[in-house]
């Protein structure tokens, strides 16, 4: 999982996520701009879209995480008698953060999408 400061949300990737992944990003004539990302300027387009597609990959892999955890979860609630309760308000947890998920998925597309 991600520190809590490194996260989707329902906006989107958070800012400190971006800039990590711009810094990720950097080709190699562009490190020597790293501080120009700590302030949030944009370097490049390349830059720009790799770390975008890097935050799409991220949240795909924690979307499919959130998924098969959900389909364990329902497995678990029709084997585990006297859990229903604890397993429900845990698939209800897992079913927010697909949804949180979801939406940041839907942010970056339509980010990757905007003309320039």
């Amino acid at each position: 999982a991600l520190p809590i400061y490194l996260h989707f949300g329902l906006d989107g990737p958070s800012w400190k996520l971006l800039v990590a992944l711009k810094l990720l990003s950097l080709g190699t004539e562009e490190f020597t701009c790293w501080k120009k990302v700590l302030i949030g300027e944009n370097i490049s387009k390349l830059n720009e879209e790799k770390s975008l597609e890097l935050a799409r990959k991220i949240c795909l892999h924690l979307i499919d995480d959130s998924c098969d955890a959900i389909k364990k979860i329902s497995y678990l609630k029709s084997k585990m008698l006297g859990l229903e309760d604890q397993l429900a308000l845990v698939e209800a947890l897992r079913l927010e953060d697909l949804n949180v998920l979801q939406t940041s998925r839907d942010i970056l597309q339509t980010l990757q999408e905007a003309p320039d």
